[in-house]
């Protein structure tokens, strides 16, 4: 690096995220893509008017602060992008949350696609080699997801059954911490 700051643009990086989440579905089969664009189009989504996800900027800046390129980050904040998605459809269907996509589509399918998005982002994180990551890299970011999205389950599976059993605030924040901090 130069030692000159790097900029990252968040529409700029947020368009070009966009543009390949949509690469990624459209090749993952008709039924998917269309439940996952109504999905990941809704209020914030990705792939909505006004995205709002920060999950892409946040593995980008990581990457710029560790000395990389924003460039080098593309794929990989498009495998963050696409897990997190997944996750916010897993724990929509799970708390009841009412959406369009679910009164469309039901929670059966909303839940498939969930799945087949966690194999995209996946995919993504293994593409990163595309951006000029290293295969042993690309293969660790892939570890890293998979192993924090495992943790959060881990953690949205034991705030679902001790609902209505929590008994004081440092048991909340450990079951709210244990859903969201592994990711």
């Amino acid at each position: 690096m130069s030692g000159q700051p790097v900029s990252v643009e968040t529409d700029d990086l947020r368009r070009e995220i966009a543009t390949r989440v949509e690469t990624l579905i459209r090749g993952a089969g008709r039924t998917l893509e269309n439940v996952a664009r109504a999905a990941l189009g809704q209020e914030g989504g990705i792939l909505s008017a006004r995205p709002t996800a920060i999950w892409s900027d946040l593995l980008t800046r990581a990457c710029v602060a560790a000395g990389g390129r924003p460039t080098d980050a593309r794929w990989a904040a498009t495998g963050v992008e696409i897990t997190m998605a997944a996750a916010d459809i897993f724990d929509d269907v799970a708390d009841g949350e009412p959406s369009e996509a679910l009164r469309r589509y039901g929670p059966g399918a909303l839940l498939t696609t969930a799945a087949g998005l966690l194999s995209l982002g996946t995919e993504a994180m293994l593409r990163s080699v595309e951006d000029g990551v290293s295969e042993h890299c690309a293969n660790l970011l892939a570890r890293v997801l998979a192993r924090g999205f495992a943790a959060a389950t881990d953690g949205q599976t034991a705030s679902l059954l001790a609902t209505g059993q929590v008994r004081d605030v440092g048991e909340a924040y450990r079951l709210a911490a244990g859903k969201s901090g592994p990711l």
